[in-house]
């Protein structure tokens, strides 16, 4: 692999931690609006979101794959985010009123229900944020074995391959300390883009709508670099997440006028 492709991971890797960690305190706030009770919500959530990226980090360790699959892993992780994730805090907050206004009547209480599909939310973007780190650190790992190899294969001189090896060493911790600060960072940048920029300033609905924008472009120029073939099932989800992203923009202020209604009656 080289190393422009891995400096398109890394910047790629930022763009999802980010997402993932926006899409989360999108969820938290959602959730927080639906149970009324913020406190309970973003500790309850936060800790399974972390909880989800060590399970993350353990389902990749136990993978044995090659670099190239490894890279569509990577991709196809940050489509699912975009996919799943994104539509899953509207549906939490819309369908959760929803059934609050039909069932209340009844004294029937569904508030679990909506902590149900909260968890499995937060599992799925905490897996997929977590799995990104040990992915590309996979990469790196392999880089180095097939690289030991060579200079083993190819070098008679033991002094000079000892040296390369130790220059591979060195390229190789840089490359890890450059996945870990594009994971921390980009993280620390979702969440100070949600808190400071677009939720005070566009609120939930346009935020939603917002958020996946940059993610899409970075997921579509992966996709150009490496030649990948678009297939027929990821064209129909792009355009029908297109039509829900459009649908948000334009109805964003019936949406939320759909919603607090709901929530007082």
């Amino acid at each position: 692999m080289d190393k422009a492709l891995f400096h398109k991971l890394i910047i790629f890797n930022l763009f999802t931690s980010g997402f993932c960690a926006f899409t989360q305190l999108l969820l938290n706030t959602a959730l927080s609006y639906v149970v009324s009770n913020t406190i309970i919500v973003y500790v309850l959530f936060t800790g399974l979101y972390l909880m989800s990226m060590g399970i993350g980090v353990f389902w990749v360790e136990r993978m044995k794959l090659s670099p190239e699959r490894l890279i569509k892993i990577i991709v196809r992780n940050s489509i699912l985010a975009v996919f799943i994730c994104n539509p899953g805090v509207l549906a939490v907050l819309y369908f959760s009123e929803i059934w609050f206004f039909l069932l209340h009547r009844f004294d029937i209480d569904l508030t679990w229900l909506t902590y149900v599909f909260g968890v499995i939310l937060t599992i799925a973007a905490g897996m997929i944020s977590g799995a990104e780190l040990p992915l590309l650190s996979k990469i790196i790992e392999q880089k180095k074995s097939e690289e030991d190899k060579l200079s083993t294969a190819s070098e008679s001189n033991i002094t000079t391959a000892d040296e390369n090896n130790d220059l591979n060493n060195e390229d190789n911790k840089i490359h890890l300390t450059m996945v870990l600060v594009s994971d921390y960072f980009g993280t620390s940048l979702g969440i100070l883009i949600f808190a400071f920029v677009l939720f005070p300033f566009t609120g939930l609905i346009f935020s939603l709508t917002i958020a996946p924008l940059p993610m899409i472009l970075a997921v579509i120029y992966i996709f150009f670099y490496l030649k990948y073939p678009l297939s027929r099932r990821l064209l129909i989800g792009m355009i029908i997440f297109a039509a829900y992203l459009t649908c948000c923009f334009l109805f964003r202020d019936v949406i939320l006028q759909a919603i607090n209604a709901l929530s007082f009656l």
